[in-house]
């Protein structure tokens, strides 16, 4: 799966560039699964975790696997992702990327956001890969 998109400073309108994103969430089973080489906070983020760095004109790509809901469903399948700005500013959440076509994205989730962009991605089947775009607006 490939996502991807521009991240804009607060305006909207002016891309963001040298901004780091660390991104985990589980495998396709719905767990945090672990390769058994994890330090840090990988020991409970597992295996599927990584950096991006958004390029002079704001755009970062991640290169991943689908992630599957937790086990009993409680929430929709989803990628946690904290942003580092340039410039020493401490590292925020932002909202999960979740997807579109899961139906636990619901008015119940779409309340439970915090403000900024929904995060919901529209992915598409190009026959070998899962892709999709978000463009994110920091706070």
């Amino acid at each position: 799966m490939i996502i991807s998109g521009t991240i804009y400073k607060e305006d909207g309108k002016t891309p963001f560039p040298d901004v780091y994103m660390y991104a985990y969430h589980t495998d396709e089973k719905g767990k945090y699964s672990k390769s058994g080489s994890e330090t840090g906070v990988q020991k409970w983020h597992g295996k599927h975790h990584g950096w991006c760095k958004s390029d002079s004109l704001g755009r970062y790509e991640i290169n991943t696997i689908r992630p599957a809901q937790y086990p009993g469903n409680t929430m929709p399948a989803h990628i946690h992702s904290t942003i580092r700005e340039p410039g020493g500013k401490k590292p925020y959440w932002i909202n999960d990327f979740v997807f579109k076509d899961d139906l636990l994205v619901n008015k119940k989730y779409l309340a439970s956001l915090m403000p900024g962009d929904s995060g919901i991605i529209d992915l598409t089947w190009d026959g070998k890969k899962w892709k999709g775009v978000r463009n994110i607006i920091l706070r």
